[in-house]
């Protein structure tokens, strides 16, 4: 059983083909990966746009995963973009973010055998 995500809800949109769900998940692995290189040097740079561009890609991907555990956080870091607050004051909370969401991709590339570069 997993711990940082559930896959339900992909079972449900690809009716139970699992290659289906590992296309997806890849690309999700792939995307959350990515996402998150990019947040950390926006949140660096109080680029507020562009972060917001990356918080808009991995909403619906942790909303999908149902990755619980990182809403809280995920919902800090968009009121510190609407507030255009500090670096420092999101600085903890996108480490915990991060953590959870690379938990989850782990967790997805061993559970599901997936390799990505």
């Amino acid at each position: 059983m997993a711990l940082f995500y559930d896959v339900r809800s992909l079972y449900d949109k690809h009716h139970n083909k699992e290659e289906l769900v590992v296309e997806e998940l890849i690309d999700y692995v792939q995307q959350m990966t990515k996402r998150l290189d990019k947040m950390k040097k926006h949140i660096d740079a109080k680029n507020y746009e562009k972060l917001q561009k990356h918080v808009k890609v991995l909403q619906p991907i942790m909303e999908t995963l149902g990755m619980d555990q990182a809403y809280e956080e995920f919902n800090t870091v968009q009121e510190w973009l609407e507030q255009k607050g500090k670096t420092k004051e999101i600085k903890e909370v996108y480490k915990l973010l991060r953590k959870r969401l690379r938990s989850a991709a782990k967790e997805i590339k061993k559970d599901y055998q997936i390799t990505v570069e």
